[in-house]
């Protein structure tokens, strides 16, 4: 049977086609899962119907490529902080081509939900059975709805998203500065606890050395005044004298040798205090870049799942109010079919289903309708008829193996006389 087109014997009275059809609503009849061929001879009650499913599945569509590829731009843009303007065009272009994708994907699926929804059980109400039925897509329609809702909700609020997630940016990278200032405080306070003191040993040494300095030169300087008789009125430099000169000779010879044990050791803490104020100063740098660091990870605070937490922390009922309309539109065609009952288009899909079987040698036992609805053909007798033609199919073969048998044994019974009545005719001479 060709079932490119449906066959005028399933439509029944009135197949005509009524009116001409749009390619616009055959769009939408096949995007609520419809064969547009088939509501092409159905009353208008019919055609409407699936223009509305249609019509509802297509823009599911807008609406996840809009939603999705809003959210793509979130969550691919260079990071910035939320008071920065400016689009980014390639990242922008991306979004959109992952977006189309994304869309056509929840489209194909809307499209399965609306129609493997079926009919329900015939009735306008929605019975406790065939509402069980429904759940998984239910369930799927609620799925859905929240991966289109969220990041349109965050667009639909998002100049007082970006006036709180400045505020919270802020505030999070004031926090962060101050724990790096109170590490590096920290260590640096260990570096210039070691500094002061060898600082302070230094300064000490230096201290003591210029004290020694200070009184040798004064003791020279009297020792000198006395050779010249300053103070006394008498020149000369006897033994006192010079017991005096020789005690500072060595006390300044034992002044040297400090002085030069002194710089020794002052070169190895000098040392010492030029690493520690290197670290010290390395400790600033290190300040610095950690800043930056704490200034990129709050301007990656600009995501979308920080941008969704915001919106519903100070949204409100916004957030479920925008997500309750989605998820409307998501049930809603499953909710109407289950509502519907059977029509016009229905029961000539269950025809054509039906007519498709039977030609195809397999057992319906409802009735179908053929030609103008008048004349009515039992599927039973066209189970029977296909089933006489199989048996006929099977005698035939029958016969023609009979046949075979026969002439096998016809030729069997000719070859074991020839053998009877020569047999070297049949035996090979040995070499």
């Amino acid at each position: 049977m060709n079932n490119t087109n449906p066959p005028a014997s399933i439509v029944g009275p009135g197949s005509a086609v009524r009116g001409t059809q749009t390619r616009f609503e055959k769009f939408l009849w096949w995007c609520s899962g419809a064969d547009p061929r088939i509501l092409a001879h159905c009353p208008d009650y019919d055609r409407v119907k699936y223009f509305g499913l249609g019509g509802i599945v297509f823009a599911t569509f807008v609406l996840a490529f809009v939603s999705s590829s809003y959210a793509f731009y979130i969550v691919f843009e260079p990071k910035q902080l939320a008071t920065a303007e400016g689009v980014d065009g390639l990242t922008a272009g991306i979004s959109l081509l992952i977006g189309l994708i994304w869309g056509a994907i929840i489209f194909n699926l809307e499209r399965f939900i609306v129609s493997s929804t079926g009919k329900g059980d015939n009735t306008d109400n929605i019975t406790g059975p065939e509402f069980l039925q429904a759940l998984p897509r239910l369930f799927m329609g609620l799925v859905i709805s929240l991966a289109i809702s969220a990041p349109l909700e965050i667009r639909i609020m998002k100049s007082e998203i970006d006036a709180e997630l400045q505020s919270r940016q802020q505030a999070y990278e004031i926090k962060l500065n101050a724990s790096t200032d109170s590490v590096i405080n920290g260590q640096m306070v260990i570096l210039r606890n070691k500094v002061e003191p060898l600082q302070a040993t230094i300064d000490r040494n230096r201290a003591e050395v210029e004290k020694r300095r200070v009184e040798n030169n004064a003791e020279r300087r009297l020792l000198d005044e006395e050779a010249q008789g300053k103070g006394s009125g008498t020149k000369g430099t006897g033994p006192i004298w010079r017991s005096k000169k020789e005690n500072l000779n060595k006390k300044e010879s034992a002044d040297k040798d400090f002085e030069m044990d002194v710089k020794k050791r002052q070169a190895g803490m000098e040392n010492e205090i030029r690493k520690y104020n290197a670290e010290i100063e390395s400790k600033d740098k290190e300040r610095d870049l950690l800043k930056k660091q704490n200034h990129n990870t709050v301007v990656k605070m600009a995501g979308l799942l920080e941008r969704i937490k915001i919106s519903h922390d100070i949204g409100g009922l916004v957030p479920w109010i925008i997500w309750a309309f989605f998820f409307v539109i998501e049930v809603g065609p499953i909710f109407f079919k289950l509502m519907i009952s059977k029509s016009t288009y229905d029961y000539l899909v269950d025809n054509q289903k039906k007519l498709i079987e039977a030609s195809r040698g397999i057992e319906v036992k409802e009735s179908i309708y053929v030609d103008n609805g008048r004349q009515v053909i039992k599927q039973e007798e066209i189970y029977h008829e296909a089933s006489r033609e199989l048996d006929e199919k099977k005698i035939l073969l029958g016969k023609q193996l009979e046949l075979s048998r026969l002439i096998i044994d016809k030729w069997q019974a000719k070859q074991t006389a020839e053998i009877e009545k020569d047999p070297s005719k049949f035996i090979e001479p040995q070499a």
